[in-house]
């Protein structure tokens, strides 16, 4: 869907808020919407313009050299397609996520292991692996078992004091993580 307005509601606008704001608002990028405004020859704010402003300094806004005719034209601004917000969004989350984690410290055993992964070393039915059912039952598990419910562990431990919520976790190396509203999936995988 494509927005429209005319010109001088255009230029009435851009000196009124930033343009990142009035972009915005219509679901465009700032920088179609200054390409827009190039085309139909309405001059923007330069550098430093709403700092001015806030400073109270006052600023003369140069006028619309047009007919009447041209001011009532309108200006359609091509709307952004979701692909790229939801790209961008997707960018933005992962950004977070690399600033939140750090290298997790792996313990030597699993007696300090985060709630969730005790809870499947508790649980009889858990089974981790082929060798894990046969290991059960003399009491320990697989060296390989051990060290992904250590891992698991670590990662788990890493992220919470990050306020990243591990809202559904499974034996499989799947989580389902809340970063600050966005649901992310994680996936821990062993190279082999």
């Amino acid at each position: 869907m494509d927005h429209q307005i005319t010109v001088e509601e255009l230029y009435t606008l851009v000196w009124q808020r930033p343009i990142l704001h009035i972009a915005r608002e219509f679901g465009v990028s700032n920088t179609a919407l200054s390409k827009c405004c190039k085309k139909y020859g309405i001059p923007t704010p330069g550098a430093g313009h709403w700092t001015k402003v806030q400073l109270g300094i006052s600023i003369e806004t140069p006028p619309l050299s047009m007919g009447a005719e041209e001011l009532s034209a309108p200006v359609i601004l091509p709307q952004s397609s979701p692909m790229d917000s939801q790209a961008k969004q997707t960018k933005r989350d992962r950004q977070e996520v690399d600033k939140i984690l750090s290298i997790p410290i792996v313990d030597d055993c699993l007696d300090n292991s985060h709630p969730i992964v005790e809870h499947w070393l508790r649980d009889e039915n858990c089974i981790v692996s082929d060798a894990w059912s046969e290991e059960r039952q003399t009491g320990s598990i697989s060296e390989y078992d051990d060290f992904r419910l250590r891992v698991t562990s670590a990662f788990i431990k890493s992220v919470e004091p990050h306020g990243v919520e591990v809202t559904k976790a499974n034996l499989n190396g799947r989580f389902v993580l809340n970063a600050g509203g966005a649901r992310l999936v994680a996936i821990i995988r062993q190279k082999m």
